[in-house]
């Protein structure tokens, strides 16, 4: 739940907002969050899918959102 409101709010309204050419990132801050609150195997698939999720919604990153969350 935490995760789709975050990429709808990445892709959506948050895109737009940068502070010294740098976006905002909750898709990475929701992941922070579950990774300190589950162990390490369902944080890192947790992590994998949410960085699937961003190279599926996001264009011409080849994979690069998925590797870096």
């Amino acid at each position: 739940m935490y995760l789709l409101v975050a990429l709808l709010a990445q892709i959506s309204v948050l895109h737009f907002l940068t502070l010294r050419d740098a976006e905002v990132s909750p898709v990475l801050i929701v992941v922070v969050w579950y990774a300190t609150t589950s162990d390490m195997r369902r944080a890192a698939l947790y992590g994998l899918i949410a960085g699937l999720c961003e190279d599926i919604l996001s264009t011409g990153t080849g994979g690069g959102w998925t590797i870096a969350t």
